[in-house]
Order: structure tokens, then C-alpha cells, then sequence
């Protein structure tokens, strides 16, 4: 009985608690009279504070629709600000941005993914074209054809019985290689390499033009250097790249090692040994010059001849004289093990560069110099 009663209490903590009489056994089935409307009675209130809840709910809900629609209600921009919403909601700004998405929104517009099934299409389209027909059309021409075709053409009807005389194969020749670059249309090694050096020499041409003046000025000046001329001849030659640099001697199948051998830091090349070796860029700082600039994916040739011809007179002599003793320096260390350190190379420059002023202050010609050994 009493798991009866508490399977019928569904109330909250804050209802009654529901009174039973001590002698229940007495009721018998007046009992269920007693309690069922009691239950019955506390359901009703529990129902009743639910519907105040969810109506309070309701309310509180509607409020903020009512807010947030009042918010929208009450902004209004203008057309110009409209066209400038993209498809994401995002605002843009920019002139690009607003360009952009009109014409995203018309590529969109006009294009699909998908063709779709097209058979429902195309069987509501009215043939006009018969197999038959269709047989005719792609037939190959026979000659009556051809005659009547050239006959019909008034820019040629003087010439078009010369034309119909013309034999036709009846065969289709089969295709053949022919080489455009030589007038019999046979390829030989001799033809090949004509074409290679005219090409070469074309671009070679176009590079010439474009630097031009800067590369004149550039050999002008270092022609007219009074250093020995050794000095000047490997700067010539180290410009064009015709030096024995490591790099190039593995390019020839002649080293396996290509390593800088004066800072073994990165390989032996023309380009690294001006702006990227340390060693000389340590020597240029103590003869008193700048450092190279730094190249960024650019004609190398062209960045130094530009930095060399910022220098005065004096300066663009000590630039030949550092990087020639440079390479003396290196090819020492290589042939014959010695070693000649950053200031025995700096010392050595200014010391001819003092000889050179005392010579020139003596009113000696500079080709009288004796030539650095």
C-alpha cells in the first residue's frame, strides 16, 4: 500500500503532503475515494505552474524578436552600401572587392557543374539533318565538284581551267621530316650549328643592347686603370666567367669538390667569390672599400659593373688590385698549401697603392711601375 502512495505522489517538494487516515484497513474501498481526488488535485497544480513557465518563456522569447527586428527596422542604408554586401555577408569596401563579387556572382550564374540530362532536351528538337544527308556531307569531293566549284569563283575564272588541269594524287602520300633550316630540307650537323649560333649571337645582341652603355662605361674605365695589365686582363676574364673556379672545373668532369677553399662555406663560383665570399669581403673592408651589394635574382654582371663604377678613380683601382690579389692569394693556398691571411692581402694592396702615389708624385709615368709579382 505503501508503494502504492508513492507511486501516485508526482507533487514538487513545496506541495502538501498528502494525509492518509491511521486506519486505512477500516476504509477499505473508500480509500480511492480518499486519495484519487487528492491526486488528481495536485496534478492539476503541477500543470498549471508548467503553463505559467512556458508562457513566461514565450514571452520573454517574443521580447527579444521583437528587439532585434526593431534594430533591423531602424537601419536603413543606402543603395551604394547594399551593392557592397557580398555573397558570405561580409562588407566590402574596396572598388576590387565590389568588382570581384559581381563578377563571381555572374560566373556562378551562368555556369553549372553538371550538364544534367540532356536526352529530354534533344528529343524535343526537330531533326533536320538525315543520316542520308548526313552521308552526302562528309563524302569526299569527286572532281566534277571541284570543276564546278572553280568555275563559280569570278576572281578565278580565267585561271580556273589551268587549275582543273592540275593532276590530282589518288593516293595520300605518306608524311616526312623536313628540316626548314636547310634548303634541301635534310638536317646536318652544319645546319644545326649555324642555327645555334645565330641564335645565340640574336640574344647575345639584345643583351648588348640593354646594357650597352653601362658595360662601355664599365670596360672603358677599367681599360684605362694604371695597374699592370694582368690585373686588368683577369678582371676581364673573371666577368665572363672564363675563370678556373672550382664550379667550373666540375662542370668539365675535373673536380669532384666544388667548395670555396678560402671560407668552405658555400661553392667555388665568380658570383660567390664577389658578394658572398667572407673572406673577401673582409679584405675589402680593411683596404677601405664597401661591401658589395647583395644580389636578389638579377644580372649579377650588372649589379657589380654598377657598384664598381660608383666608386672615384682611385677606389675602382684598389677594387682590381684586391680582387686580383685575392685570386692570387687562393690559387697560393691551392697549388702550393700557403696560407696568406686577410691583412697580408690588404697589406699588400695598400703597399702598391703607396708605391703607385710616391711614383706618381715623382711625376713617373705609371707604366714604368714594376708589375706586381
Amino acid at each position: 500500500m505503501e508503494a502504492s502512495l508513492a507511486a501516485l505522489n508526482i507533487a514538487d517538494g513545496e506541495e502538501e503532503p498528502l494525509v492518509v487516515p491511521e486506519n486505512t484497513q477500516d476504509l477499505g474501498q473508500d480509500f480511492s475515494l480518499y486519495v484519487l481526488p487528492r491526486k488528481l488535485e495536485q496534478l492539476g497544480q503541477n500543470l498549471m505552474r508548467w503553463r505559467s513557465v512556458k508562457k513566461k518563456q514565450r514571452n520573454q522569447t517574443k521580447a527579444s524578436l521583437e528587439s532585434r527586428l526593431q534594430v533591423l527596422e531602424d537601419y536603413n542604408p543606402d543603395e551604394a552600401t547594399l551593392a557592397e554586401i557580398g555573397e558570405n555577408g561580409n562588407m566590402v569596401s574596396s572598388m576590387e572587392g565590389v568588382l570581384q563579387t559581381a563578377s563571381t556572382y555572374f560566373a556562378e550564374l551562368f555556369t553549372t557543374s553538371t550538364m544534367g540530362n540532356t536526352a529530354p532536351i534533344y528529343n524535343n528538337v526537330k531533326e533536320m539533318i538525315t543520316l542520308e544527308m548526313n552521308i552526302v556531307l562528309v563524302a569526299p569531293f569527286i572532281e566534277d565538284e571541284v570543276k564546278a566549284a572553280l568555275r563559280t569563283m569570278s576572281p578565278l575564272k580565267a585561271s580556273a581551267e589551268r587549275i582543273i588541269c592540275i593532276p590530282l594524287a589518288k593516293s595520300k602520300p605518306s608524311d616526312e621530316l623536313v628540316w626548314r633550316c636547310d634548303p634541301t630540307g635534310v638536317y646536318s650537323p652544319k645546319s644545326g650549328y649555324r642555327l645555334l649560333s645565330e641564335t645565340a649571337i640574336h640574344q647575345h645582341t639584345l643583351s648588348l643592347d640593354t646594357y650597352s652603355s653601362l658595360f662601355f662605361s664599365f670596360y672603358s674605365s677599367l681599360w684605362e686603370l694604371p695597374v699592370p695589365a694582368k690585373c686588368k686582363t683577369f678582371m676581364w676574364r673573371f666577368m665572363h666567367n672564363f675563370v678556373p673556379t672550382f664550379s667550373n672545373l666540375c662542370l668539365r668532369k675535373l673536380m669532384v669538390r666544388n667548395m670555396c677553399p678560402l671560407c668552405e662555406l658555400h661553392a667555388d663560383t665568380t658570383d660567390h667569390m664577389v658578394f658572398s665570399c667572407s673572406i673577401t669581403q673582409q679584405i675589402l673592408g680593411l683596404v677601405g672599400l664597401p661591401s658589395t651589394p647583395i644580389v636578389h635574382n638579377q644580372d649579377s654582371n650588372a649589379t657589380f659593373a654598377t657598384w664598381f663604377l660608383q666608386a672615384d678613380k682611385r677606389n675602382i683601382m684598389v677594387i682590381v688590385l684586391t680582387f686580383w690579389a685575392t685570386w692570387y692569394a687562393r690559387n697560393k693556398l691551392i697549388h702550393e698549401g700557403t696560407v696568406c691571411s686577410v691583412t697580408r692581402v690588404s697589406t699588400f694592396v695598400l703597399a702598391y697603392l703607396r708605391e703607385f702615389d710616391s711614383l706618381e708624385a715623382l711625376a713617373i709615368p705609371a707604366k714604368m711601375t714594376k708589375d706586381v709579382k
